[in-house]
């Protein structure tokens, strides 16, 4: 990415001239910059030299590079970021042709932070003999400028062994003279001597392997007397030395903010640091100290800091941030830490040459106490402890558990996110977070920096409690740093749809379904049961975070406890239904949408509620009721004495053409019941059940000694229905809307066929079992795909009308208006009548095509 960069723009940079001395420096400097860089330029030499640049700072973002090419972009090179704080890290970039190319940019976003910047020089050098000083030099450092004593071949080891080499240097006799060695590396066999006429400094090894190293020497004058020694090829020998003149202080310079002792109160901040931190630089021969102390038991300091200093130098000693005494120096340090101590100090210090950024810092004496339980009677406000705006942070190791309470007959509770910023920094998977919980503890809400917050959480019974939890971390990256939470909390008035449900002998099951969930509203079912029974609530649809289902074991939402109902959120819906069952024969259930998907998408919840509870000396099963969703089909086995067992299929939709379709076993007797009441026998064996039978509900009634196993299916039927059976048989059949309240018109064709027969064929009848007056019926006899034999049109029947014709196919066309009454219940068997002997007998070719048909209609 770089080298094509480099390689589009380099045309367009202007050449530079030998004779002109090219700085590269961040925009403002010696201040501090942010922003992203762009600067390229190009730099022709004389023949045989090289090109080099050397860097006296280079404190800098992350991405912010200065890169180097050659003619050919195959051999770039560049350095990032912190240069100086990385003693392994070269001072220099060099292109060993007479043509460089030379950017500085910022390679990606940066950090945002300011930074000391970038400040270097652009030299030349000699392909033949790549040395930067001569031996026996005599350098006059001037005011304000810096000599780079920088080893021959830097950073590589040097193509000569020296044996001896001195170089003296000189300032004005006001002057000290300043050594920052920020890369050194020599074997234990060479030497290197700084001195002058009273100091001596040896500097061996890698000097520089923790933090550069500064000498100062006051006497106007010094020297450097070195030797190589020829050992040790394998390490490779260098040296980066930065020299500076500067004149002596007579005193110390105090000038920073809020310097001194500061005792601090909880919830007290101090702010301190180097004046017009991020837009100058601070001053040089700065003693600045800081004192802080707290009383507080539960209580931590809180200290947010930005420093970044000239790395060899400039330094702030901090005492009682933690166990260790800790020295800053050098690149951007932008850290929030909390710590326990009582007593923290800051020393921060600076030299008399080369100023940086400098640091701001806030530090605060925060509380760790956990908010209070409440009771709500009015609309109020939760926060983290010590939260406000210009709050640093919380506190570390926290796990608070505040109930809100609240009148949960007559209000939901809704808490609003007004402001949430959790830290975000974690070493292990253990992260801050808040989770707020119902009676029940199940989460409602469980937020943190990775899955966000929502806006709004809702809570229909009391208490609602907020878990706020804290890991046990204290130093945090800035960036990553939070201050907590504030929450609103309204009381929201409950709008109440209210159905009372009293079970008795003929009434003893109760749909719950098809609600209008896409409201505010509660829907509220106060349920009584017979004397010495138990209600229970069998749930067929997932309630997930979208439905709220709470049911209070008694007559009041004020008094009576709730039953747990976790078990739905972890449990399937096919199969034996999870349910919910009272102390009592008293049960109140409320269901409520959750506000945040409302509009959303479509919200459903199925359940019923009855006060038939299974004896365990009965051996009717584990469960009063089987559940699937539509269009499966599973077995189920009956066993026991006087036992009933529901069946029901999940139809989100509520399509009136789904149905049931029960197969059992032949010469079993089987009370079938359509939908959930007794008054509605629909047959008692396989030979007396219609094919299909629409409903979601069955209800069947049984004793069996030993164990039987039947079969079902649910689906949706089509427009027309076909079926065939054989003479002694007899067809049952039930329209969509048999019993039911519809909203539209109903259509519906039914063809059925008798097989087989005799030379003599005696027709077919229809007897209807049920009323349906205000239908349309029109009925066809015909022989199969030959001609009509009767017509009849019936503007509404009534239960026992019977008809009769020849032929052995009928045709049943039904349309019924909307909530029209019962539907159409009737049955289809053989006729006794003398009907023509055309009727003998079918051909294959007849068979397969009504084969074919039926297939394609049901």
């Amino acid at each position: 990415m770089i080298i094509l960069f480099l390689n589009i723009l380099v045309h367009f940079c202007l050449s530079q001239k030998q004779d002109e001395i090219l700085l590269i420096q961040t925009p403002n400097w010696p201040k501090p910059y942010s922003g992203q860089l762009s600067w390229k330029q190009r730099v022709d030499v004389e023949p045989n030299q090289g090109v080099a640049v050397i860097f006296e700072q280079f404190l800098a973002s992350a991405h912010d590079c200065v890169i180097a090419c050659p003619m050919s972009d195959d051999a770039c090179s560049s350095i990032c970021g912190d240069a100086m704080d990385h003693g392994l890290v070269p001072k220099i970039l060099r292109v060993n042709q007479s043509t460089a190319f030379l950017a500085m940019v910022s390679i990606d976003q940066n950090d945002g932070f300011p930074h000391s910047g970038i400040f270097g020089k652009v030299i030349s050098y000699d392909l033949l003999d790549d040395s930067f000083f001569d031996c026996g030099s005599f350098i006059e450092l001037k005011d304000g400028q810096t000599y780079y004593f920088i080893s021959q071949n830097y950073p590589n080891t040097p193509n000569i062994t020296y044996s001896s080499c001195n170089i003296s240097f000189s300032s004005n006799s006001r002057k000290g003279i300043r050594f920052a060695i920020y890369d050194f590396n020599l074997d234990y066999a060479s030497n290197f001597r700084i001195y002058d006429e009273e100091i001596s400094e040896d500097v061996s090894g890698f000097a520089t392997e923790d933090e550069p190293v500064p000498y100062y020497f006051e006497n106007g004058t010094a020297n450097i007397s070195f030797s190589f020694s020829d050992k040790h090829s394998f390490l490779e020998k260098r040296f980066y030395i930065l020299v500076n003149s500067y004149e002596i202080p007579t005193s110390k310079n105090e000038n920073c903010l809020a310097t001194g002792l500061h005792s601090l109160k909880i919830s007290e901040k101090v702010n301190f640091g180097t004046p017009d931190f991020s837009t100058e630089i601070y001053q040089n021969n700065l003693d600045c100290n800081y004192g802080f102390t707290r009383k507080t038991q539960n209580s931590y300091f809180a200290l947010a800091i930005q420093y970044e200093s000239e790395k060899c130098c400039d330094t702030m000693n901090v005492d009682g941030l933690s166990k260790y005494e800790e020295i800053y120096q050098g690149f951007q340090s932008s850290n929030l830490f909390l710590s326990q101590s009582e007593n923290i100090s800051f020393s921060f210090q600076s030299d008399e040459v080369v100023g940086a950024t400098g640091f701001t810092a806030s530090i605060q004496h925060i509380d760790c106490s956990c908010p209070s339980d409440m009771v709500l009677i009015e609309n109020s406000q939760l926060t983290s402890t010590g939260f406000n705006e210009g709050a640093i942070t919380y506190c570390p190791s926290l796990n608070c558990l505040t109930n809100l309470y609240f009148n949960q007959s007559k209000y939901d509770l809704i808490i609003h996110v007004n402001k949430f910023k959790l830290r975000s920094y974690t070493q292990t998977d253990d992260v801050d977070f808040i989770n707020i919980l119902n009676p029940y503890t199940t989460s409602l809400a469980n937020m943190n920096y990775k899955n966000g917050q929502v806006q709004s959480i809702l809570g229909t019974v009391s208490p609602l409690t907020v878990q706020f939890h804290s890991t046990n971390l204290t130093v945090f990256p800035l960036t990553q740093s939070g201050i907590g939470f504030d929450f609103g909390l309204e009381l929201a008035e409950k709008k109440y749809v209210t159905k009372y449900i009293e079970f008795s002998e003929t009434h003893t099951f109760e749909d719950v379904s098809n609600m209008n969930l896409n409201s505010s509203e509660t829907f509220e079912y106060k349920i009584k049961g017979r004397p010495g029974t138990k209600i229970s609530v069998y749930f067929f649809t997932s309630l997930q975070d979208k439905i709220f289902v709470d049911l209070f074991d008694g007559s009041s939402t004020l008094s009576s406890p709730l039953i747990d109902n976790r078990a739905l959120y972890n449990a399937g819906f096919q199969g034996y239904s999870t349910f919910l069952q009272s102390s009592s024969e008293y049960a109140i259930l409320h269901i409520r949408s959750n506000p945040k998907y409302l509009n959303l998408e479509v919200l459903d919840f199925q359940a019923m509620i009855t006060d038939v509870t299974i004896d365990s000396k009965s051996n009717c099963g584990k469960s009063l009721v089987y559940s699937m969703n539509l269009g499966s089909s599973g077995n189920i086995s009956l066993n026991g004495e006087n036992c009933q067992k529901i069946l029901h299929f999940t139809d989100m939709n509520y399509l009136q053409n789904s149905y049931f379709s029960l197969n059992l076993p032949n010469e079993i007797n089987l009370n079938v019941y359509f939908g959930l009441s007794k008054n509605n026998l629909i047959g008692t064996g396989q030979s007396s059940l219609p094919p299909m039978i629409f409903s979601n509900y069955l209800l069947l009634e049984y004793s069996y000694t030993s164990q039987v196993d039947i079969t079902f299916t649910s689906g949706i039927s089509a427009s027309i229905f076909a079926t065939t059976f054989y003479p002694n048989q007899t067809i049952f059949l039930t329209s969509s809307d048999y019993l039911k309240t519809t909203m539209a018109t109903t259509q519906q064709t039914f063809s059925i066929q008798m097989l087989g027969g005799s030379n003599v064929q005696t027709g077919l009848s229809i007897e209807f079992l049920a009323d349906s007056p205000n239908s349309q019926i029109d009925i066809e006899w015909e022989r199969m795909f030959q001609n009509v034999v009767t017509r009849k049109s019936l503007n509404g029947v009534t239960s026992s009308q019977k008809f009769d014709s020849c032929g052995n196919q009928v045709w049943i066309t039904y349309q019924s208006p909307p909530s029209s009454g019962n539907g159409l219940y009737a049955k289809i068997s053989q006729a006794n009548l003398q009907c023509s002997s055309s009727n003998v007998h079918f051909s294959m070719f007849t068979l397969i095509m009504f084969t074919i048909l039926t297939s394609i209609f049901v």
